[in-house]
């Protein structure tokens, strides 16, 4: 709980939101020429505010707050009371962690998603975004940055890059199934 807390409370600084931002910039220059790419993204804009409001304010909790807490804040032991290969060592495993947990997610309890959560693409971007945020986090030893890194990344592939759609779609392909 010593860690949880600690990442809850630490505050970030100036330097922390720019070295954000650049993690950022880096994550989208990777990111969008290979879902571009691949056809995994699309521009595909969701205009509607009954659904962007919405899709916005849970997206912040689930799975950005809960998973940034869940795979950095308590996995990860506190930057400054760790020696670089604890955090080498735990930032690797909270990577794998996180990663696996998306098929497994889906595999448990959204077998809907499963065509998104089972694909490469998907997972190698999921891969990318847990290393940015890991790397946020080890930075800056607030959980606040990787939030809204998170945030920033889920929502901006929901309501601009087709995520919002496929998913929508994978889901009533299910219930059509049922």
């Amino acid at each position: 709980m010593t860690r949880l807390w600690g990442a809850l409370g630490t505050l970030p600084e100036g330097t922390d939101w720019l070295i954000a931002g650049l993690l950022l910039v880096a994550f989208a220059a990777i990111a969008l020429p290979l879902g571009f790419g691949t056809g995994f993204f699309k521009l595909e804009r969701v205009k509607a505010w009954d659904v962007v409001l919405p899709t916005a304010a849970i997206a912040l909790v689930y799975p950005s707050l809960f998973e940034e807490l869940l795979f950095r804040a308590l996995l990860i032991p506190r930057p400054a009371l760790a020696n670089a290969a604890d955090l080498w060592l735990w930032g690797t495993v909270s990577l794998v962690i996180f990663v696996a947990a998306h098929p497994l997610n889906a595999l448990i309890l959204m077998p809907e998603r499963r065509d998104t959560f089972y694909s490469p693409i998907f997972l190698t971007l999921a891969a990318l975004l847990g290393l940015v945020c890991t790397l946020s986090y080890v930075q800056s030893a607030s959980i606040w940055p990787p939030v809204v890194l998170h945030w920033l990344m889920v929502v901006v592939w929901l309501l601009g890059l087709g995520g919002y759609g496929r998913l929508a779609a994978q889901e009533t392909v299910q219930n059509q199934v049922k």
